[in-house]
């Protein structure tokens, strides 16, 4: 079993790291949409419809599509707030 990586969260301390897109972090409250990108709990990795759109495009993790999702390193529980939060989007 791999070792989990863990940050120092600002808002819950040490904890599981987890990888959301930086649109899911740096938005203007608005629901963008929260596609989750793999079925273990252990690995919690999530980006939104655009980048979705963008991946489905590009077909792969390209360069282009890296630049655009931004990736960013967040806590376990700050990625279940993002989920519910952008979960909601039409």
């Amino acid at each position: 079993m791999e070792d989990k990586t863990e940050i120092d969260c600002a808002c819950h301390g040490k904890s599981t790291a987890s990888i959301v897109c930086g649109h899911l972090t740096k938005n203007n409250g608005q629901a963008l949409g929260f596609i989750e990108n793999t079925d273990d709990p252990e690995d919690l990795q999530a980006w939104c419809y655009a980048c979705e759109y963008l991946y489905n495009l590009e077909q792969d993790l390209t360069e282009k599509f890296k630049e655009f999702n931004s990736f960013s390193v967040v806590c376990c529980q700050c990625y279940q707030g993002i989920k519910v939060k952008h979960s909601t989007a039409i």
